[in-house]
């Protein structure tokens, strides 16, 4: 390898370092599937603004039944992000 690819190489690797640093995992307290309560409890809002909240097209609610519904925390983390940064 060259000085060129491997100051290229070096370059690409830091911009890698920095992505994977920046990409952060749902808190661990977190359950992996989240319910509306668990919701209301992890953002601090009311049950019923939780339920308001993931009857939103915009929301990552996964129906079950019409009234078992729940969020995956994943989901739910990536859409807390979105919203921070639409802003």
């Amino acid at each position: 390898m060259n000085e060129l690819e491997q100051a290229i190489a070096n370059i690409v690797q830091k911009a890698v370092d920095q992505v994977v640093e920046n990409i952060k995992p749902y808190p661990s307290n977190w359950p992996k599937i989240i319910n509306p309560t668990e919701l209301s409890g992890i953002l601090g809002i009311s049950r019923p603004k939780a339920d308001e909240l993931m009857a939103r097209k915009d929301f990552p609610t996964v129906y079950i039944t019409q009234s078992y519904k729940r969020v995956g925390a994943q989901a739910l983390w990536k859409w807390l992000n979105n919203e921070l940064y639409d802003i």
